[in-house]
């Protein structure tokens, strides 16, 4: 990978190539590439640091997430989950046999990682190694999956819903039903926040931004727009979102939005014309994003 400068005033390429798994921690951004674990600082000074190179031809480093000392992501071809220091070293297996079409999403919360097993349920282990939980069982096609203190959330492709249950365990709830196409969740401990879109499978689909209590109650849309939603994430303050149309146009549909949580005014647009825009993650500076140049910064 190389770091570069877009010819723009604003956006800053950090890399070039894919990106399948995107964060960062305020001092440096981590990202999958399908073959690898990479390392950048958020100033762009240095170069990149691979933290994991993989060792099969047939690994596919794809979603992954921070957690306090490590980098955990998932081999969605060997299904597997990972983790390598923050600062590079041995990667160590933390869960494996989970199946040759995924996991696909993952999260952390505290010192576990979380991901779906579509043929097992909702999983857990310590990011630090130790026995696989299995909290919710039997067969889940996950769109998108979260996490905070008491419960982990994740929308259901197969019923189309929004679904919560508590880590200590216990019954699935439904925090909401009758949803198109339920995709990429997040929370911050308050709130509950997902994609969903109406008229998904063609030409003219509308992307929702939906909010609900994490405690329950009544589903609102905080933003719309013309185009899939495709992958979001939440700061203290707002929320942030890549989409687009699935089909290639003449024209790129690509985008980077943003609106308040409390929804005090209207969604803006602050990256418009993008081709494959896609993953994306925030700290308290910067929005970072995949698109088709690659892995990209611009300053919130």
């Amino acid at each position: 990978a190389v770091l570069s400068v877009v010819d723009s005033d604003t956006q800053v390429l950090f890399a070039d190539g894919a990106v399948f798994g995107l964060a960062t921690d305020g001092a440096n951004v981590y990202w999958t590439d399908g073959i690898g674990v990479n390392a950048a600082s958020v100033g762009c000074s240095g170069q990149v640091l691979s933290l994991y190179g993989r060792v099969q031809s047939n690994e596919n480093t794809y979603a992954m997430a921070l957690a306090p000392r490590s980098v955990v992501w998932t081999d969605s071809v060997t299904g597997a989950v990972r983790s390598v220091p923050l600062n590079g070293g041995p990667a160590t297996t933390l869960a494996s046999s989970l199946g040759s079409s995924g996991p696909v999403v993952l999260a952390v919360g505290g010192m576990k990682a979380y991901w779906p097993n579509r043929w097992a349920g909702i999983q857990s282990v310590a990011v630090d190694g130790g026995p696989v939980a299995t909290l919710a069982s039997g067969y889940i096609n996950a769109g998108g999956l979260a996490v905070d203190d008491l419960n982990v959330y994740w929308t259901d492709l197969q019923d189309l819903t929004v679904k919560r249950m508590p880590l200590s365990g216990g019954a699935v709830d439904i925090l909401a039903g009758a949803m198109e196409y339920p995709g990429w969740i997040a929370t911050d401990g308050h709130s509950v926040y997902w994609a969903d879109a109406t008229n998904h499978s063609s030409d003219r689909p509308t992307g929702l931004i939906m909010k609900v209590s994490r405690d329950g109650g009544t589903p609102v849309i905080l933003a719309s727009q013309p185009t899939l939603i495709f992958e979001i994430a939440i700061d203290p303050s707002s929320i942030y979102w890549t989409g687009g149309l699935l089909a290639t146009s003449a024209i790129p549909s690509g985008s980077v939005s943003s609106a308040p949580l409390d929804a005090s005014a209207p969604p803006s647009v602050i990256a418009a014309g993008l081709e494959g825009a896609g993953y994306i993650a925030l700290d308290s500076n910067y929005v970072y994003w995949r698109d088709s140049r690659g892995l990209v910064r611009l300053k919130k």
